[in-house]
């Protein structure tokens, strides 16, 4: 029955019975009343009698509830036992957990005591220490024992060979439990000195324990005791770091856990052991990594990773332990290549790559990419120290052995091959090859050109097989090093064998239709990366575009399941003929109609959608800007305009029929479609006008005259511009200021804010501003808006009067979205937060460039409104969102270390704004410095606080009065903790030094870490 309330429990049976219902199904509500009541009791004085009746039943859950009640009781009534309670405490759980373990509980009940034990010990004041021998002399006796009688017992290693095998396994539940509580601590802190001290005069009989137990092979507590040995392993690395004695203690483990390894079946000693190798290297002594040579030299090893059949979760690690010990042993693996233990050990390393199959091999290759990425980063780091080493021919075979395993390790499988393979694993495998990719660039700084040649070579072999997915893996390679390889002619030659050769025809081949589309695209990749090589040899350029456009036509999707970051075929294609045309622009205008021509063809072709079409109209835009004239290139552009009406007369159609209510189609549908033609051309407008920026290599006219007629600005170049324009403002009506359309008109003007010289996408400045000041709070792309704000700034920065009426309507814009944005948010939460934290943010990266570049123009608003501007920048500093945080704390340092470079009158009104709002700027900064910011937040308040100290002398007395202001946050620094840190900060002068005070006066302020100041 489970309506009604839960009655509190008036004898021992009820309570069981309460204890037994709350680990009995019920609803949510009835079990948090049952917890209520029972907490209730266990907090109450009876708490401690509870936990001992419960331990005395015969129900399970009834005990561990009993000795969960002792931990409770022991965390909250601790401080209020006196010295003869807490012996007797120890007394009762000591007697506890021998009774149990002497009756054969179940480990639940017997772990949670030995926790419990381990919260005894932690308490404050406990001075319980050999703790691990009390408990064995306890279980020895099989009684509790006093403390102050343990010498009088014999040596710890003799008792522990009479224990029973649950005695031995719950000691070192205790030993285990006892380092990971206290690994949560910090070894170092003076307030737990005792602590960590009780826990080192443990440490001998630890492993006197862990010993014995560790060569006991046959017993189930073997494993306990190796995991023990790793939790006190790491908690030594930290506590000990000082102490090779205790460190040496630990290490006379090692050996006798190898042992273990090779008896036991239990995978997790051996991720035990991997975990130390990795985590704690200089654990590990010369003798241990002989021991560990000769474990995997031996037939354990062979078991595992020479047994294809053998069980897969243990022949992984096995694996990882082979590649942990070569990263253990990386220097020698690399120094000493001739010696023997030295050659089996780097033959089972290749071997582990030379599994066949495809899930095994992926687990191993996996595994195996950090020891080769250790090997070459290493083998690098030591050439620095010498440069021409009698082992670096032996490395570099070594490397370059690793390269060919690894390129047959990322050949797509076949289609046969790939029936057999699910989506987890074919994701695995595109990961795989992602991460040889990485290893392969950091391989070429070892083997340099050798690397480039042998890929080369061996593509070619494979292409003279008809071996395409040979070929794949070895330019997928190729690919990898593409940001790696020099321009020289040597690097040339070796590229030109691929990209010169049968490659390109032999893929555009009838007979070759049946290449995957994967092996494709890897190929249609490599030509994208390597444009600057296209550049350079534009004699094979033209078989490389008829491939592109080849495999642009195909549009096929993979026909092996997997996909690619890359999208499809087509996508693909378009972005690498995108990428060729812009290097090689220059060659390719005479073959401009040849490029018109095939664009028109390809609009027919089932690609021909609006990420390939805004690429490939690109492509052709880069000839274009080539072209020598300015006349030239508008009749180019009227024909690639034919192109794009065909588009803008689509969207317009649906996006007018949408707009009228009708039973004969789905309006959402056909204004989604029209949307997507609009988008498309203005997508290719974004193309071309990327396309007509200014080359890094383009000439500057040091002649230019500003004021002369601009080519652009008449004629028919201004023709041009009204046609772009006249489809910008025809679809932004149509799709109803639609965000995505929006952001891409962004996209367009931006083209231009680039450029130094007038040009097809440089936009009246009057124009692009009303078009921006349109757009309130409610625009669904208000943070696009203002980005395109600050860039059209910054582009007119080197010439601020040209554009001085634009910035004033800009100004005036910028502070109503911000008063729109501040009252919204009035409304809703408080002054202090704001309704869009993005678009206040953006209000200030524009206020930014404001009182950087136009503090002529900016100056000149009425002061209230320049008021307001230093207000709510104040208060973005103390508001809950870290955007406007960031940008005001930007905004204040830039800004005061600006003031004194002003000419007159600006510097006169910008000194009036900090003589007014100063203080409480001051008192902003100081109350998130005195404990109200967030840790992270406190270099962004430390900023403006180092340009103030240095603005002027009123500054200090500023400081002064907010630090000793009624509403300072912090009620534990003191008057002395604020003046040393008034004194502090002005004394650093600004410099970097005022972080570090403002962290150690916040921490003081928090009461966290030592005394302030000392």
């Amino acid at each position: 029955m489970e309506s009604g309330s839960i009655s509190a429990p008036t004898s021992i049976v009820e309570l069981e019975a309460l204890v037994q219902r709350f680990y009995q199904p019920a609803s949510p509500k009835v079990i948090s009343q049952i917890e209520q009541q029972l907490q209730t009791l266990q907090r109450s004085p009876d708490g401690w009698q509870m936990a001992d009746a419960l331990l005395s039943s015969t129900d399970e859950k009834s005990k561990f509830f009993g000795a969960l009640t002792f931990t409770v009781k022991l965390n909250q009534d601790w401080s209020s036992l006196d010295i003869d309670q807490t012996h007797l405490l120890l007394s009762r759980l000591v007697s506890w957990t021998v009774r149990l373990i002497a009756a054969n509980e179940k480990p639940l009940v017997t772990k949670k005591l030995c926790t419990t034990l381990v919260t005894y010990f932690s308490r404050p004041t406990v001075s319980w220490s050999h703790s691990i021998r009390h408990l064995i002399c306890c279980f020895y006796k099989r009684e509790f024992i006093p403390e102050d009688t343990l010498d009088h017992f014999p040596r710890t290693v003799d008792m522990v060979t009479t224990l029973t095998p649950y005695q031995i396994t719950a000691t070192l539940w205790y030993a285990s439990s006892l380092v990971e509580e206290a690994a949560k601590t910090d070894p170092n802190s003076q307030h737990l000195r005792a602590f960590h001290e009780r826990i080192e005069k443990d440490l001998q009989d630890a492993v006197i324990l862990m010993q014995y137990s560790l060569r006991q092979h046959s017993e189930t507590y073997a494993t306990d005791a190796f995991k023990c040995f790793v939790s006190w392993v790491f908690y030594g690395q930290r506590a000990w770091t000082h102490s090779s004695e205790n460190i040496n203690l630990l290490r006379s483990l090692i050996n006798p856990s190898l042992e273990l390894i090779v008896i036991s079946d239990d995978t997790d000693v051996i991720e035990g052991m991997i975990e130390m190798i990795n985590g704690y290297e200089s654990l590990f002594k010369q003798e241990h990594s002989s021991a560990l040579s000769n474990l995997l030299r031996g037939d354990w090893a062979r078991q595992y990773l020479g047994d294809i059949e053998s069980d897969a979760e243990a022949s992984g690690s096995a694996a990882r332990l082979l590649c942990a010990y070569g990263v253990l042993e990386i220097h020698s693996l690399i120094q000493y290549p001739q010696n023997q233990e030295r050659l089996e050990i780097m033959v089972m390393l290749h071997q582990l790559l030379r599994r066949p199959g495809y899930t095994d091999a992926i687990d191993n290759c996996e595994v195996a990419i950090q020891f080769w990425d250790t090997f070459v980063s290493t083998t690098n780091e030591l050439l620095v120290e010498e440069t021409a080493p009698s082992w670096l021919p032996s490395v570099q075979a070594h490397t370059m052995q690793a390269v060919e395993e690894y390129v047959q390790k990322i050949r797509y499988p076949t289609r046969e091959e790939a029936r057999h393979l699910d989506s987890d694993e074919m994701d695995r495998f595109s990961s795989l090859r992602v991460e040889v990719s990485d290893w392969m660039q950091e391989a070429f700084t070892l083997l340099g050109l050798s690397l480039v040649e042998r890929l080369s070579t061996s593509a070619l072999v494979c292409l003279e097989r008809n071996d395409w997915e040979g070929v794949e893996a070895y330019v997928y390679g190729l690919s990898a090093l593409s940001g790696s390889i020099g321009e020289g002619e040597s690097e040339d030659s070796l590229l030109t064998r691929v990209f010169g050769s049968s490659l390109f025809s032999e893929l555009t081949s009838p007979q070759n239709r049946a290449v995957p589309s994967t092996i494709r695209r890897t190929i249609v990749n490599t030509i994208g990366n390597y444009a600057d090589y296209f550049r350079r040899h534009f004699e094979v350029v033209s078989g490389a575009l008829n491939f592109l456009f080849a495999s642009l036509a195909a549009h096929a999707p993979s026909s092996q399941g997997s996909s690619t970051p890359q999208g499809s075929m087509a996508n693909s294609a378009a972005k690498s003929i995108l990428s060729l045309c812009y290097s090689c622009r220059t060659q390719l205008t005479s073959q401009l109609d040849a490029f018109i021509q095939q664009y028109e063809m390809f609009l027919q072709w089932p690609a021909a959608d609006m990420t390939t079409k805004e690429k490939v109209i690109g492509a052709i835009a880069a000839i274009i800007q080539a072209l020598d004239s300015d006349e030239e290139k508008v009749v180019r552009l009227q024909t690639v305009f034919v192109f794009i009406e065909r588009d803008f007369q689509t969207a317009l159609q649906r996006l007018e029929t949408a707009s009228k209510p009708s039973n004969e189609y789905n309006q959402e549908e056909e204004y989604e479609a029209g949307k997507q033609s609009a988008l498309t051309v203005l997508k290719c407008l974004t193309a071309i006008g990327k396309a007509f920026q200014a080359t890094e290599d383009a000439v500057v006219d040091l002649e230019y005259d500003e004021s002369a007629p601009s080519f652009w600005a008449q004629g028919q170049g201004l023709e041009v511009q009204r046609r772009m324009l006249h489809w910008i403002e025809v679809l932004y009506s149509a799709a109803v200021a639609d965000g995505d359309i929006i952001e891409e008109v962004c996209h367009i003007f931006r083209c231009g804010f680039t450029e130094t010289t007038p040009g097809p996408f440089v936009f009246p400045a009057p124009l692009i501003v009303n078009f921006l000041i349109r757009h309130d709070m409610k625009s669904p792309r208000a943070v696009q808006i203002l980005s395109t704000v600050s860039s059209f700034l910054s582009s007119h920065s080197s010439n601020p009067d040209r554009v001085n009426n634009e910035v004033l309507h800009l100004a005036q814009y910028i502070i109503t979205l911000m008063e729109h944005n501040q009252r919204d948010a009035k409304v809703k939460r408080s002054p202090f937060d704001f309704n869009d934290p993005e678009v206040m943010k953006g209000c200030y990266d524009a206020i930014h460039r404001f009182v950087r570049y136009y503090h002529k123009a900016f100056f000149q608003f009425p002061q209230a409104a320049l008021d307001h501007v230093f207000n709510t920048a104040v208060w973005c500093l103390i508001c809950s969102d870290i955007l406007p945080k960031r940008a005001a704390s930007s905004f204040f340092a830039e800004w005061i270390k600006l003031i004194p470079q002003y000419p007159d009158p600006e510097k006169a009104v910008a000194q009036s704004m900090v003589a007014k709002g100063g203080p409480v700027l001051c008192g902003a900064l100081i109350s998130s410095v005195g404990g109200n910011a967030a840790r992270s937040e406190l270099d962004l308040m430390a900023e403006p606080l180092r340009k103030l100290v240095t603005y002027g002398p009123e500054v200090q007395q500023w400081l002064k009065d907010a630090l000793n202001s009624g509403v300072f946050p912090s009620k534990i620094a003191n008057e002395e903790d604020r003046k040393r840190f008034l004194q502090q900060i002005i004394a650093a002068r600004g410099s970097t030094a005022t972080n570090k005070i403002v962290k150690e006066f916040w921490m003081r302020c928090r009461g966290t870490g030592v005394a302030y100041g000392s």
